[in-house]
């Protein structure tokens, strides 16, 4: 059992508590903010995965011009990595004012610089997003058609796994089990629209 203070015999300071207790939020809020940063990257990777693989999988059921497929696929890639970027900083920058005001009355002195960067936010997602969407594109680089409309569907689901695999470190599923489904999913609204642009083609062709 701790000893109470005795008279005129000083306690820890109340500086020295406090400080202890600054530091330690401040760890835990570096890992949050290390921890959300990372699931955001890993699920941003898998939206561009996803978004760009159906959209070159369904202009690549249209047409069999491997240059218009590029170019779709390249489009897709800049719009939805800046929608991507655009959307989180809006979200994040909403998320900081709402913060500011609570700490201005209920913690004084803890400024911007204290939670996360909207920018840094933006810039996360802008990359996560584009580093998705350019696995599909990648066989494009050095050959066309569909040898390079197949090995992009494969890397892409490849890559789903992976995603899956990784975001298993948040959900606490197994790997294996939550690889497979990213890869089913995003594989299956892949083929989806490969379908739907082939019939598409058929009917303007």
């Amino acid at each position: 059992m701790q000893e109470a203070p005795r008279p005129g015999v000083a306690g820890p300071p109340a500086t020295v508590a406090a400080g202890r207790h600054i530091l330690g939020e401040g760890r835990r809020h570096v890992a949050t903010s290390r921890t959300t940063a990372f699931r955001a990257a890993v699920f941003g990777i898998n939206d561009g995965l996803v978004s760009n693989t159906a959209l070159i999988l369904g202009v690549g059921g249209a047409t069999d011009d491997s240059g218009f497929v590029l170019l779709a696929g390249a489009a897709g890639l800049i719009a939805g990595s800046l929608s991507m970027a655009a959307g989180e900083y809006l979200s994040v920058r909403s998320q900081v004012e709402m913060l500011e005001r609570q700490f201005a009355r209920e913690e004084p002195g803890i400024g911007a610089g204290d939670v996360d960067s909207p920018f840094a936010a933006a810039i996360s997602s802008f990359l996560s997003f584009a580093v998705g969407a350019a696995v599909p594109l990648l066989p494009f680089a050095v050959t066309g058609g569909t040898a390079a409309l197949a090995a992009g569907a494969s890397l892409a689901v490849l890559a789903l796994f992976l995603a899956g695999v990784a975001t298993s470190l948040f959900t606490g599923r197994g790997a294996i089990r939550s690889g497979l489904r990213m890869a089913a999913i995003g594989g299956g609204a892949a083929a989806v629209t490969h379908v739907v642009g082939r019939q598409f083609g058929v009917a303007i062709g």
